[in-house]
């Protein structure tokens, strides 16, 4: 054997938030908890869809923190979906 790395069986628990449109600003501001059971760093992935799901397109990878305002001036028009993924070795966890 060359190498061993233990993957914990342990998935990350992630809830988004409801999204905060502020119409003045032109921004959306997304905010989620997530943790993991083994204390493991988590990263995030923020995805979204103009499409109702078909196609998603990502806003932000290997994103730390808990919180993303976006500026909807450069999102397209109409209703959107956004879904953030939470990893640590491997993406295990997402919220619609």
């Amino acid at each position: 054997m060359f190498a061993e790395r233990f993957i914990s069986p342990n998935a990350p628990v992630l809830q988004l938030g409801p999204p905060v449109v502020d119409l003045v600003a032109e921004t959306v501001s997304l905010n989620w908890t997530a943790s993991d059971a083994d204390g493991d760093p988590l990263r995030f992935s923020i995805h979204m869809s103009a499409d109702n799901g078909v196609r998603w397109g990502a806003l932000q990878t290997a994103y730390r923190k808990l919180a993303l305002t976006l500026s909807t001036r450069w999102l397209p028009g109409g209703a959107s979906c956004v879904c953030v993924f939470s990893r640590t070795t491997a993406p295990t966890a997402r919220s619609p």
